[in-house]
């Protein structure tokens, strides 16, 4: 008979650094020498005031940014490429991983794209109303050869999607029939590329 593996954990001990998901969207600009800036969910404002490049859009369906839509109609009209873009919309997985992969393809080829809230600390922390489930949108990530995907322990968790590539091989996450849970969260956690701000410095220089 076979054990149950799965650990049981409820909470999962993360020391975050005193950076923001701003600091880090100032460091992608000053190293892609950004022109162009586009921000999916743009809440209250209070990153995209403060983003400084000569051309940014900001895309939120009820406030905030300069365009009052959904970011689906937005990807499907268009035409752009951005140096720099930062998804912070709706946390729900599904439209998480449609913000990213439409993303993808529109990225200049030395962008760098930011996907916040992917470092839950508990299962109460992945509830849509708080920071949702787009941590799951790591592990599908994680199986792309074509680019290099890291996490940033800053603020609640900021994927990194980078020019680049990585090794799947390396990280041999069980996904085949398993879903991607809570549990699957905690048992495969070390198994994320997680780095810290000033380690993030000097991978880029």
């Amino acid at each position: 008979m076979s054990k149950n593996i799965w650990p049981r954990k409820t909470q999962i001990q993360i020391d975050f650094s005193e950076h923001t998901r701003l600091d880090l969207i100032e460091f992608a600009i000053s190293i892609t020498n950004a022109n162009n800036y586009l921000e999916i969910g743009c809440l209250e404002n209070f990153v995209f005031d403060k983003v400084n490049v000569k051309h940014k859009i900001g895309v939120d369906p009820r406030q905030g940014g300069n365009l009052r839509m959904h970011s689906d109609d937005f990807f499907k009209s268009n035409t752009e490429k951005f140096d720099v873009i930062f998804i912070d919309g709706d946390h729900e997985y599904q439209q998480v991983k449609r913000d990213v992969y439409n993303s993808i393809n529109c990225i200049t080829d030395k962008g760098w794209i930011i996907i916040h809230d992917v470092l839950p600390t508990s299962r109460k922390d992945t509830v849509v109303s708080n920071h949702g489930d787009a941590w799951r949108v790591s592990f599908d990530l994680l199986k792309e050869t074509k680019l290099c995907y890291k996490i940033v322990k800053i603020d609640w968790g900021c994927g990194l999607i980078l020019p680049g590539t990585q090794n799947t091989k390396k990280i041999k996450l069980k996904r085949k029939n398993i879903p991607v849970s809570w549990n699957y969260y905690i048992k495969y956690f070390d198994k994320l590329p997680i780095i810290t701000f000033n380690e993030l410095k000097e991978i880029v220089n």
